[in-house]
């Protein structure tokens, strides 16, 4: 599936930015929106002329959760593999942060369709 993520992108800035309004953060305060984008987001890109990949930064996952954005995380039952990252940027819609223990997921209709998965993210990969 390749899907655009302009809107996604736009908007998460757009949040952290009036969140965040009239405070000085250093390395992302000064950056223009593009920049934004890839300070944001580990695997933003272009590819064919639209907006892709939706998965935090570090930087990105800790400014949402500080500005309080609804977020639901799950320990990783499995070891992450490419392949699973690779599903989770083709397939995803919401932004989400992953690393080698846990996921997180800032949509509340991808926590209930990972918990239907039993948990684990093979069993929400099948899913989506």
């Amino acid at each position: 599936m390749n899907v655009s993520h302009k809107l996604v992108h736009k908007q998460t800035v757009a949040f952290v930015d009036d969140v965040f309004d009239g405070t000085t953060m250093q390395g992302y305060t000064e950056l223009s929106q593009k920049q934004k984008y890839y300070c944001l987001f580990t695997n933003f890109r272009y590819t064919g002329g639209s907006q892709t990949g939706i998965r935090l930064t570090h930087f990105g996952d800790m400014l949402l959760r500080k500005a309080e954005k609804p977020s639901y995380e799950f320990a990783l039952k499995e070891r992450l593999t490419g392949t699973m990252l690779i599903a989770l940027d083709e397939n995803m819609v919401n932004p989400y942060h992953v690393d080698n223990g846990s996921i997180t997921f800032y949509g509340k209709d991808d926590a209930a369709w990972f918990k239907m998965g039993g948990g684990s993210l093979s069993g929400f990969i099948e899913m989506i």
